[in-house]
């Protein structure tokens, strides 16, 4: 499994961003399902956000209010997106 993701650390926690498209993002149960699945076996250890971006190449956030509220005052050029292969 490839995928992209970034790891940010402000005020003590430590998010995990997982880059997803927006059709995952705009379906609730489909997003939530992704967080949990990235918290037990892919991002395990962090706080994980979704992100996704639009055709305008605007992030978008889906998760919990407090991280998605910490990224989005975050300059997206400095969040860096690695590529990751998990077995």
């Amino acid at each position: 499994m490839n995928f992209d993701a970034a790891f940010v650390k402000e005020n003590g926690v430590e998010i995990g961003i997982f880059a997803t498209t927006m059709d995952v993002i705009n379906d609730k149960m489909q997003a939530e399902n992704l967080i949990t699945y990235c918290e037990e076996r892919i991002l395990a250890g962090y706080q994980v956000v979704l992100m996704a971006q639009d055709s305008q190449g605007v992030p978008h956030y889906y998760g919990r209010q407090d991280l998605t509220r910490i990224l989005e005052a975050t300059n997206f050029s400095k969040i860096h997106f690695r590529r990751y292969t998990k077995p």
